[in-house]
């Protein structure tokens, strides 16, 4: 699966737009008594970030897409004490194939 923030692939061709496709996630933040603050936040941004674009290629897959372009994300932190981050990734979701015709006119 190509997953990138650009609205093309190099080398490839958009055969077919499959629509929008999107994948969510919150972790709470739990700080560890011997951990940094800062290090407790950006651990569970990871986290979130994972889950959530781990949900938008399940979610592209179910379209019959093998890429999604145009990716980019939205961060909140929610919660009454601000302790959970939430995390939306979301993209276009598209068929690709092999350029045949830029490999040929890059060769010439």
């Amino acid at each position: 699966m190509i997953v990138t923030t650009t609205p093309y692939i190099e080398g490839k061709r958009i055969i077919k737009y499959l629509g929008f496709v999107h994948g969510v996630a919150s972790v709470y933040v739990t700080v560890k008594f011997y951990e940094d603050v800062k290090d407790a936040y950006e651990r569970a941004l990871r986290e979130a970030e994972r889950i959530a674009l781990s949900r938008m290629v399940d979610n592209t897959k179910k379209l019959g897409a093998n890429a999604v372009i145009g990716i980019n994300s939205t961060y909140a932190m929610v919660g009454e004490k601000g302790d959970m981050i939430m995390v939306s990734i979301y993209g276009t979701a598209v068929i690709v194939k092999e350029d045949r015709k830029q490999i040929w006119d890059m060769d010439s």
